[in-house]
């Protein structure tokens, strides 16, 4: 059990009797808050040999309230000299067991004092303590000087702040004077601390402490005990769940949404919290989660989050499985068979490299499914399977902890740039408008030197045929380019025809150009399946009277390659 340490600083006035209250607690008669406050805490929890109770003081506050000698002061009303017992003979009297000890402390005139007083406090505490904090004579500063020590304490040596409170004499009726809860307010900025740390790095430990800590003090407590202290604890509770679902990787649970819906009725059931300031709080952390949709909504809320908290592996794996979830309830195929969810990485894998049937490796009974979703319109897409694969290497780099010379390891930024753009591209491309879009277009991309404004009505009615036409530039291929530069380059204008002509049902390519890189360009968006013609025309020549030739070529027909 931990060692309960109380500490409270003595002041050198002249105090008179009174006693103190708090919800039912009565104290004793008594001149001095720490026997009231040692009385309250006592009765909750008693006081043991191991305990220890300092009180800080003054050289004034020793000869003035401390000493056993003080048998009589001068009312401070009166100026009559008055029976006066010093504290340190009033705690004697208490016969507590615990040992009682008195603390010399500077007067706390300059920012020397301040720091000495500081860590003459922070010395009693030992490791895993239970601090009591009695503030009523914490002249000047000393006030927030203890809240600040609690803090530094529960960081260093993991000490437990259990009471911090105030007697308010000038509050006193015929009942007595409150003894006045201040633990609130610490915990309010437990609570903002652990709040902040969630909201900027995704950390819910610090919150779930709280909710298992601070409010069992809250409902041990008659003033402070509410059902709504307990909906708080059961909120703080399913969202440590859901971060723990997104931490490692529960991906049924995470497509599936019951967790995130289980949390956002409890944060609707969240009342009238007993500290107040932690109400906006709350709300700041119940606004950051999402509304629960499908399962593809759900992975793509839970990625983004863990990518926001730097869990990068957390989010390319919730990302790249909740995108073939998606893609296995969109063929019909049970999320959770393990098997058959390799037909859709087949089908990103064999449209990436443009595999031939001959090199496809599943089983003959997947066939027909694969080629379903071959032909689905969003896997046709090229930035959708090229997502995918980038995708891929980011796991499978992450998974061999970057050990590899083939490809080369990933840069960190590149991890970074790769995940950020693949959960933009697939927010953008596995919707029901991009679908659509892609399902009513067809596009003809003029890939040459002749802009499509310059052709007769028809070419353009020829061209019209396949689709929406859209004009790309063909590059200059320069003379001295080698074979390893004409393959970049031909890549390099593959992702812009890409770009210029998706989303699309079906894509044609007029491409007119150098032979060498056309030929090149050509093979690459065939094996791709995707149509490439060529213009054809007819030579017309003119003799004129004079002897000179005049040709024409006049569009007869596209053909393809």
């Amino acid at each position: 059990m931990a060692r309960k340490l109380f500490i409270s600083i003595l002041g050198a006035s002249v105090y008179e009797t009174c006693r103190y209250v708090q919800g039912n607690f009565h104290s004793t008669e008594t001149r001095f808050i720490q026997q009231a406050t040692l009385e309250l805490i006592g009765k909750k929890e008693p006081w043991t040999e191991q305990d220890r109770i300092c009180i800080l003081l003054t050289d004034r506050a020793q000869h003035s309230n401390w000493d056993k000698a003080i048998a009589e002061r001068i009312d401070s009303h009166t100026k009559a000299n008055i029976p006066y017992e010093g504290l340190e003979s009033t705690l004697q009297r208490m016969g507590l067991p615990t040992q009682v000890a008195p603390i010399p402390i500077p007067d706390g005139k300059n920012e020397e004092e301040m720091w000495k007083i500081f860590q003459t406090a922070f010395d009693l505490m030992e490791e895993g303590d239970e601090v009591y904090f009695d503030l009523t004579h914490s002249f000047r500063y000393l006030s927030m000087l203890i809240l600040v020590l609690g803090n530094y304490a529960k960081f260093l040596k993991n000490v437990h702040i259990a009471h911090i409170s105030y007697g308010n004499y000038e509050a006193r009726t015929d009942m007595g004077a409150p003894i006045v809860d201040l633990l609130p307010l610490t915990m309010l900025q437990d609570w903002t601390f652990a709040a902040a740390d969630f909201l900027q790095n995704g950390y819910v430990e610090k919150m779930s402490e709280l909710a298992s800590n601070s409010i069992k003090i809250l409902q041990r407590n008659e003033a402070t005990r509410t059902e709504a202290n307990k909906r708080l604890a059961d909120f703080v509770s399913s969202l440590k769940s859901l971060v723990d679902e997104r931490q490692t990787c529960r991906g049924m649970h995470i497509s599936e949404g019951d967790t995130l819906d289980d949390l956002r009725v409890r944060s609707e059931k969240i009342e009238a919290i007993v500290i107040k300031p932690l109400e906006p709080i709350i709300k700041k952390v119940v606004a950051t989660m999402p509304v629960p949709g499908d399962s593809l909504t759900n992975c793509l809320h839970a990625a983004q989050w863990c990518y926001d908290n730097h869990l990068y592996q957390q989010a390319v794996t919730i990302l790249q499985e909740g995108v073939v979830t998606f893609f296995c309830e969109r063929h019909g195929i049970r999320k959770d068979n393990e098997a058959k969810r390799g037909i859709v990485n087949s089908a990103f894998v064999i449209k990436f490299k443009v595999l031939p049937p001959a090199l496809w490796t599943v089983k003959d009974a997947d066939k027909e499914k694969l080629i379903e979703m071959l032909h689905d319109v969003l896997i046709e897409q090229p930035i959708v399977y090229q997502t995918f694969d980038t995708l891929s290497k980011v796991r499978n780099d992450y998974n061999h902890s970057g050990y590899r010379s083939n490809p080369k390891p990933l840069k960190t930024k590149s991890i970074k740039d790769d995940i950020a753009k693949a959960l933009n591209n697939f927010s953008i491309c596995l919707t029901r408008e991009y679908e659509e879009q892609a399902n009513q277009r067809s596009t003809f991309v003029n890939l040459s030197n002749h802009p499509s404004d310059k052709w007769d009505e028809t070419q353009l009615t020829a061209a019209r045929q396949y689709g929406e036409i859209k004009d790309l530039p063909f590059p200059d291929i320069s003379a001295d380019l080698d074979n390893k530069k004409l393959g970049k380059l031909a890549e390099k204008t593959l992702g812009k025809i890409y770009q210029t002509a998706y989303p699309a049902r079906e894509v044609t390519i007029h491409i007119m150009g150098e032979m060498t890189f056309t030929f090149r360009l050509v093979e690459k968006l065939k094996a791709a399946g995707i149509r490439c013609v060529a213009s054809t025309s007819e030579r017309v020549v003119q003799e004129l009277s004079d002897g000179k030739k005049v040709v024409q070529f006049s569009f007869v027909r596209f053909r393809e390659y």
